[in-house]
């Protein structure tokens, strides 16, 4: 049973970080690379953008898990739930997710996973 705890601030400047890399890296590639080196490279930009934002999702579901404001319930999801599920920074962070527990839809908050 994996544990949680609140994000702390180091934890949503790490997250910050990752997602700056990704977007620079992708519209570098984009922007820069790509027409230069390979006109008619729009397919291998998309593979490439699709599979950073892959690695991405999966660290993402892998480091973080969300706590019922039903049950008070803490879960993790899986990378798919992770990519797919609305979610928001309003209170700390939440996910709309189906409880595993109670059953409820609920904007599940944001936890760290230990």
């Amino acid at each position: 049973m994996a544990h949680f705890r609140e994000p702390s601030r180091q934890d949503w400047k790490r997250t910050i970080i990752y997602l700056v890399v990704y977007l620079a890296a992708v519209i570098l590639v984009s922007v820069l690379i790509i027409p230069r080196v390979w006109p008619g490279g729009a397919i291998f930009w998309t593979v490439l953008a699709l599979a950073g934002l892959l690695v991405l999702v999966r660290w993402h579901a892998r480091s973080f898990g969300y706590r019922c404001q039903h049950c008070g319930n803490e879960f993790e999801v899986s990378t798919f739930a992770d990519l797919v599920s609305p979610h928001g920074i309003g209170g700390g962070g939440w996910k709309s997710l189906r409880c595993p527990r109670c059953g409820h839809w609920t904007r599940a908050k944001v936890l760290k996973k230990e």
